[in-house]
């Protein structure tokens, strides 16, 4: 549900620069984005996430905000998967791009240093800081859709 959640607001996060986005687009996405439609893109900057829970008990209107929280370490490298800011309320990495499909957390001056990897089937997204290629794992794809009926406000 968490991942369903973090898709919609990033969709229609993205919804609302699509235009410049796809304007801007030289080339068209890879391979990870087939069948996903026409509205598709896998090149994104700066951009943020957010768990969005309808039922609980803390629901409201814009979702908790997601950031890399601690998932372990070993000599040399650190490891990070998306934690509420509730749950890691530190902030390292204060906005995420997507570069040809790969997920990169970007530091205070907007560098790309956390190194997303392809999650596996049931896991969560995860990253290892300082990045060990120049390339993330180009899993990950946006999807433009229209807004939802009662997403930004009280219905």
């Amino acid at each position: 549900m968490l991942f369903a959640a973090i898709a919609l607001l990033s969709a229609a996060a993205a919804a609302a620069a699509a235009p410049a986005l796809l304007a801007a687009r030289q080339t068209a996405p890879g391979p990870q984005c087939a069948g996903l439609g026409l509205a598709v893109f896998d090149i994104a900057y700066n951009f943020t996430l957010a768990a969005y829970n309808a039922t609980g008990p803390n629901a409201n209107d814009t979702g908790a905000p997601l950031v890399l929280g601690q998932a372990g370490a070993v000599d040399g490298a650190e490891f990070k998967v998306l934690s509420t800011w509730a749950s890691f309320p530190y902030n390292d990495f204060p906005t995420l791009s997507l570069v040809h499909g790969g997920l990169w957390g970007n530091d205070a001056a907007g560098a790309e240093r956390a190194q997303g990897g392809a999650p596996a089937a049931g896991s969560e997204p995860s990253f290892v800081v300082p990045p060990q290629s120049a390339t993330a794992d180009p899993v990950y794809c946006g999807v433009v859709r229209p807004p939802l009926p009662c997403l930004w406000r009280v219905c």
